[in-house]
């Protein structure tokens, strides 16, 4: 029989392969699942059954949307910042300033999108996509099947996030 996981006020849930995350209207972050590559966000890579609170530099902040794929995870707070943490294989973390790096075990702030207000996040296999508040798309990551929107299809995009506005208005 299925029982309920007790965390207050959750308003968004996401569940990628191998994880899940729990947004709760208070803005804080929950994780459980594979803790392999550190995509729970918790500092290390083991395994939770049950759901755990994402803390690091997320302690103090107001999450306001998640997003989880196969290795990393993504969240944006309310002041409009973007972290990220998990595999970094491809660059779908930071968009490629150092793609190859095996982990991030704690969410980190993406520095490259500081100047935007991001409203939502989403994370593909390997690459990430944030939607600014002015309507605005920016990706990072693997490009190989043209994912990113881009015209180059590298396989890891090393171009600064901030220059790879892909769109002006979402309708």
């Amino acid at each position: 029989s299925l029982s309920p996981t007790t965390i207050h006020q959750p308003v968004q849930v996401v569940a990628a392969h191998h994880h899940t995350l729990i947004r709760t209207r208070q803005g804080a972050l929950f994780a459980c699942g594979l803790g392999n590559a550190g995509r729970l966000g918790n500092g290390s890579q083991l395994n939770l059954v049950t759901p755990a609170r994402v803390l690091g530099s997320l302690s103090n902040k107001h999450v306001t949307f998640v997003a989880a794929a196969e290795h990393h995870s993504l969240c944006c707070c309310s002041n409009g910042a973007v972290y990220a943490w998990g595999s970094n294989r491809f660059g779908q973390l930071d968009g490629g300033a150092t793609a190859g790096d095996t982990s991030k075990l704690w969410p980190f702030r993406i520095n490259a999108m500081d100047a935007q207000i991001t409203v939502a996040v989403a994370a593909g296999e390997r690459h990430s996509v944030a939607l600014t508040q002015n309507g605005r798309v920016y990706t990072w990551g693997d490009n190989t099947s043209g994912q990113l929107g881009r015209r180059t299809k590298s396989p890891v995009d090393h171009a600064a996030l901030s220059h790879e506005k892909i769109t002006t208005q979402i309708a």
